[in-house]
């Protein structure tokens, strides 16, 4: 994959890591995700100094498993905003790999439940619930794995105003919150349903200004911070 990037072909890289995390996703991910360090290692080695390229990698549709390029999208969003804020490297990769793995609980769900497309209706939704608890004891059984990174996969569906879940708690870790408001961004933007069409990322984000500064379900700086990431300033 790293020659891939250094070649510039930013279409190939992006079906290539859709590619490894598919494959991962797609076996005992308990001991498949122990590759994944590795694969985060490449992308920032990659786009430490051409974070720019990370916006147009975001647009870049897989036409796979649709929890895999969403995945890969909320790592390069992650990505691209620990760079911006000029993070330190350790921190970096490990939010990244985060943002990589928020869903990984998903894998463990039934296909039924993952491929519906409507609202789901409500014993379903809340069997649904359980994958960021499911995702965060995967990967606390690696001990390879920084525990931040299992809580933060725990806590991405939390809000700051009380009412996301598993656990219905407002005081929610910074991978957390920021995990979970990218994974909003991607999810208006990234996936259509019967019951909403997809959005343009600036509407997205006017979306979720409202969540932020009304319903206080998401923190205002991370939000700036991500809108300028993005190149978009809905505030």
């Amino acid at each position: 994959m790293l020659e891939k990037i250094n070649s510039g072909e930013i279409n190939d890289v992006k079906m290539t890591l859709c590619e490894i995390v598919s494959e991962t996703f797609s076996g005992p991910v308990e001991t498949s995700i122990e590759s994944l360090p590795e694969t985060i290692d490449i992308m920032y080695e990659g786009y430490s100094t051409a974070s720019g390229i990370l916006k147009d990698f975001h647009e870049i549709n897989y036409a796979g498993y649709p929890l895999v390029n969403h995945s890969v999208n909320v790592l390069t969003l992650a990505l691209l905003y620990c760079l911006n804020n000029q993070f330190r490297e350790d921190d970096i990769k490990r939010i990244s790999l985060c943002a990589l793995l928020h869903d990984v609980g998903v894998t463990k769900l039934p296909k039924g439940l993952v491929s519906y497309q409507g609202r789901l209706p409500d014993p379903q939704y809340q069997e649904y619930q359980a994958h960021p608890a499911i995702g965060h004891d995967i990967v606390k059984q690696n001990e390879n794995i920084d525990s931040s990174i299992a809580v933060g996969i725990l806590e991405h569906h939390e809000r700051l105003s009380g009412n996301g879940y598993p656990r219905g708690i407002a005081n929610i870790s910074f991978e957390g919150k920021l995990v979970g408001l990218i994974d909003s961004f991607d999810s208006l933007t990234n996936s259509e349903k019967m019951h909403r069409k997809k959005k343009k990322p600036f509407d997205a984000m006017m979306l979720i200004k409202n969540e932020v500064f009304n319903k206080g379900c998401f923190d205002k700086n991370i939000f700036k911070d991500l809108c300028l990431s993005l190149g978009k300033k809905p505030y």
